[in-house]
């Protein structure tokens, strides 16, 4: 590898290992997670995606893992639910959408939109599935 014509690497000396971090771009670029369904993303991360994506297509494009298997969900969705004043949320609708929750794979920050009187407001960060961003080691 070379930088202003400079040889920096010589790969026939030694190879930098890869960190988890290039380990999850590879794995995105292979389109291993099934529960995020999207198109091209240019660049891998959790970064790439908030700057490429809204919210609300977020929340389009995902679905509920189907083993529920927490630790592999790449993203954790906190949903605050306000009510209109004057008027209240019935047990039997959010049931109901728990069903189709369920029935469907749609999440329910999604799903939660639906109700009427209400107005609901989704944080999507990365989730437990996210390996955690390495440290720049200093050069050798």
């Amino acid at each position: 590898m070379k930088k202003n014509g400079l040889v920096v690497i010589k790969y026939n000396n030694f190879h930098i290992p890869f960190t988890d971090y290039d380990q999850f771009c590879f794995a995105v670029s292979r389109g291993e997670f099934d529960c995020l369904k999207s198109g091209h993303i240019e660049s891998a991360g959790m970064q790439a995606l908030y700057d490429n994506f809204s919210p609300e297509e977020l929340l389009n494009l995902m679905k509920k893992s189907p083993d529920d298997d927490e630790s592999r969900m790449q993203f954790n969705i906190q949903t605050m639910v306000q009510v209109d004043q004057g008027t209240t949320i019935s047990g039997s609708d959010i049931a109901a959408l728990i069903k189709e929750h369920n029935r469907t794979g749609v999440p329910m920050a999604k799903l939660l939109r639906k109700l009427k009187n209400v107005e609901a407001t989704s944080i999507i960060t990365p989730g437990p599935g996210v390996p955690e961003i390495a440290e720049r080691k200093p050069n050798r």
